[in-house]
């Protein structure tokens, strides 16, 4: 790969959108102190001439702090400089990037720029946020760390696919086998610390693309031809898809809490309810009120007609959520290019994420109650590291999909693993017991509460709550249980909801066993396996103290075995 050392700037609208950043939050105080003051002579020059400085000295800070920023490729680094007074130099290693995240609102894309972080595992916050850059940096970028951190691999030929279907699809796409990449069966076994030493498929050779390759790259110029990833799309969402995704996420609540929050700070609720119960005769409720209660209508039909009510909002929450995903996840594609899964998505703000293979900490499988009769999944991966806290939140890699897909996404992300056929283990025949006992809290606290109100139906609330408490515990004893492959452990959890996580043992730091004290009293364990996700790993809880004693010195033993990637 041909490298260079020239500096690049940033896009010349970084201060336009630094301006855009710090500018309303001078705006709503300005606004704010004109209304308290307003009527006093002098006050508001007074106001506005050191708010017009502070804006000035922030206009032209932004202005420096474009001017001073740069940032070029080395060989091994990305190097970014900035700093005012102070100078700042990062270097980050190609092979240390783990993330590369990035985000277009409406006006980004209406100027052609992007926000771009780059993320390594180091902590919460981004190695280097760069603010605006034009698209085909980004490009430019993406492609560097790809090339110069190894994640394309080398052109391999003489190797045969592991079999007839899948060389003929990777004949199709123009992939190439590699033998570190051949996930056969006898490979995990024969290999140090237990398994391949990377993921998925080859790489596409360019050496049938010379025209894309610049001038001492091409295969004419050099003895090995250069390569660019193969790109394969992996899952992409259809609007029906979104819809169904939006159903069940049912996040409509979000939108409602938040247009009810902007209606109170400008004091449109506090009338709406003042009018509605101004008068008795005239205010809806008092309508309402003599409508349902007063003899008008049956207590069997007004309670249909409250029931359908209920209903319609809640249907009206979910017809939101749906919305809100349509927007969201608009055009939403999962694909990998080489050894990364790259995603994209949003109508009105466009993100994109980078998330190379070999940084995925924890892999896992969600499934709702709706889930399961849709058939459908969802699948998340946690990275070491974290979100900034400007950065937009990033989706789940696959935020619905059919289960019979399932299988294949899986294999890209962990080959040969298949949940199905995983032996599980159970917990200890007494977990439901610990688990109905320590849910038992709420219904006591909100039974107490009823009998304030109702007093003698507070014992029927008490034992509808508890039966329920009890339902959610069976179900998630029953379902509760662990498993080990050849190169992972596996758990999964959940009651009405079902979650799987899958750990690999090169991704475990440390196999933790823990006894609290309603542990020891019943004669159980639990083991933590703690990885550099953001969420620090998986937990097996209620197992018997001696098989918790032997899990955790099987993961001590495996991961021991293996060598720590990060």
């Amino acid at each position: 790969m041909t490298t260079t050392s020239s500096e690049r700037r940033l896009h010349p609208l970084t201060v336009l959108f630094e301006a855009a950043r710090w500018l309303p939050r001078m705006v709503l105080p300005l606004i704010v102190l004109m209304f308290t003051t307003r009527g006093q002579d002098g006050t508001l020059a007074f106001i506005l001439f050191p708010i017009a400085g502070i804006a000035g000295i922030l206009l032209l800070t932004s202005i420096v702090r474009y001017a001073r920023y740069r940032y070029y490729y080395d060989d091994r680094d990305l190097v970014v400089r900035s700093g005012l007074l102070t100078r700042n130099e990062r270097r980050i290693p190609y092979t240390r990037i783990q993330n590369l995240d990035a985000s277009q609102n409406p006006l980004h894309r209406m100027l052609g720029v992007v926000a771009v972080y780059v993320q390594t595992g180091g902590g919460a916050e981004p190695e280097a946020t760069l603010r605006v850059l034009p698209v085909a940096a980004l490009d430019e970028m993406r492609a560097r760390v790809l090339q110069a951190g190894g994640r394309t691999g080398t052109a391999r030929s003489s190797v045969e696919p592991t079999s007839k279907a899948a060389s003929s699809a990777m004949t199709d796409a123009g992939v190439t086998s590699r033998p570190d990449l051949t996930d056969s069966p006898a490979s995990p076994v024969d290999r140090p610390g237990g398994w391949p030493a990377a993921e998925g498929p080859g790489i596409l050779a360019a050496a049938d693309r010379p025209d894309i390759l610049p001038a001492g790259d091409r295969p004419a110029d050099r003895a090995e031809p250069a390569l660019v990833p193969a790109r394969r799309t992996l899952l992409s969402l259809k609007p029906h898809d979104l819809i169904v995704a939006g159903f069940i996420e049912n996040r409509g609540m979000v939108l409602i809490f938040g247009a009810l929050a902007l209606l109170e700070q400008t004091g449109v609720t506090t009338r709406i309810i003042e009018q509605m119960f101004e008068t008795e005769n005239e205010a809806l409720a008092g309508v309402a009120t003599r409508w349902l209660g007063g003899g008008d209508v049956p207590v069997v039909r007004g309670a249909l007609y409250v029931l359908a009510a209920v209903l319609a909002i809640l249907l009206f929450i979910r017809l939101l959520s749906t919305v809100w995903a349509v927007v969201r996840l608009y055009d939403f594609r999962l694909e990998r290019v080489g050894d990364d899964l790259f995603t994209e998505y949003g109508l009105f703000t466009r993100v994109s994420a980078t998330i190379p293979l070999r940084r995925v900490q924890t892999i896992i499988v969600r499934d709702s109650l709706l889930h399961r009769v849709l058939s459908r999944r969802m699948v998340t991966v946690e990275t070491a590291g974290g979100i900034a806290a400007d950065a937009p939140q990033r989706e789940p890699i696959a935020p619905i999909m059919h289960a019979a897909d399932l299988p294949a996404l899986l294999n890209e992300l962990h080959p040969g693993l298949t949940i199905d056929s995983l032996e599980w283990r159970p917990v200890h025949p007494r977990a439901f017991g610990r688990m109905l006992r320590g849910s038992l809290f709420w219904p006591l606290l909100l039974s107490g509460a009823a009998y304030l109100a109702v007093q003698a139906w507070a014992l029927a609330i008490f034992g509808v709550l508890v039966t329920l408490v009890g339902i959610r515990a069976r179900l998630r004893a029953d379902y509760l249980a662990w498993s080990l492959t050849r190169d992972a452990i596996v758990v999964r959890d959940g009651a009405l909801t079902h979650s799987t996580r899958i750990a690999r043992f090169n991704r475990v730091q440390v196999p933790a066993l823990q006894r609290n004290p309603f542990d020891i009293r019943t004669g159980m364990s639990r083991i933590h396996a703690d990885t550099a996700g953001a969420r620090g790993g998986l937990t097996v809880p209620y197992l018997p103290e001696h098989t918790a004693v032997e899990l955790h010195g099987e993961l001590i033993a495996r991961t021991a075995a293996t060598e720590f990637t990060w």
